[in-house]
């Protein structure tokens, strides 16, 4: 008798992500059995698995573990934190929680409009040529005259430790960003690369300290504080629900 999984696809401007809940149903995951969901062919498909817990903090409400689709494990995903922002609302009604991850506590909270805003912790920066943030996982950022003229995949080769974003600033509340993410590849939308993008351009004075951040799965707003906070606000959909049974996760041991 197989075991039947139940999981959430939820996405956040494009950045789409398979959610499964081991408070309700104990799951522990091989790094082959996260590509093998995570496969959009042969499994349900994902840019990251996203496995909730029970918090150890007495702070948060939840823990996020996350994975990207190659099976490594991340320690931030900021489209992913306002996902589960969006969860809690549906499931619980309620429009605040903390997040306990790998990178911090992070707060959320649900607007109106479809809109999630969370705090995606502290940024750093530990590099200036090139440009390189830290914000709970780490993002070297490359600002360029126009996207077009650059070729994302080749400044990504050699560098699959680390995201890769390139960063067109059009006026000082507007940035265009296209991001390689590590263990995914390229990605309709990164959140915590928007963040690093502002971050970046801020070293320069080139934006101001509150700026939209466009990708191809929509635009992120991004606060970067006098402390380095940093919040961003974004869409964040509940897309189905689903299960699949553990011939899935058996079949990829194979």
């Amino acid at each position: 008798m197989h075991m039947v999984y139940d999981f959430v696809k939820m996405q956040g401007n494009g950045n789409d992500f398979v959610i499964l809940d081991s408070r309700v149903q104990s799951i522990d995951l091989t790094p082959s059995q996260v590509c093998k969901i995570s496969d959009r062919n042969c499994g349900i498909g994902c840019d990251q698995l996203i496995i909730l817990h029970q918090p150890t903090s007495d702070q948060a409400d939840v823990r996020m573990a996350i994975y990207n689709a190659d099976g490594s494990k991340v320690e931030a995903c900021g489209n992913a934190t306002r996902c589960i922002g969006r969860l809690w609302n549906v499931e619980y009604g309620k429009k605040q929680l903390v997040v306990e991850t790998v990178a911090g506590l992070l707060d959320v909270q649900v607007l109106d409009g479809g809109l999630v805003s969370a705090g995606v912790g502290k940024a750093e920066v530990i590099a200036t040529e090139p440009i390189t943030v830290n914000i709970g996982n780490p993002h070297v950022i490359f600002l360029e005259q126009d996207l077009k003229e650059v070729e994302l995949t080749d400044l990504s080769k050699g560098r699959e430790d680390i995201n890769v974003g390139i960063a067109q600033i059009t006026d000082r509340s507007t940035i265009l960003l296209k991001v390689w993410e590590r263990g995914v590849g390229y990605t309709k939308s990164c959140g915590t690369g928007a963040c690093a993008a502002v971050v970046a351009a801020l070293l320069h004075n080139m934006v101001e300290s509150s700026c939209k951040v466009v990708q191809e799965g929509g635009t992120i707003t991004v606060e970067v504080f006098s402390d380095q906070q940093v919040r961003m606000i974004g869409d964040a959909t509940l897309v189905f629900r689903g299960s699949f049974n553990d011939s899935l996760l058996v079949a990829n041991e194979e």
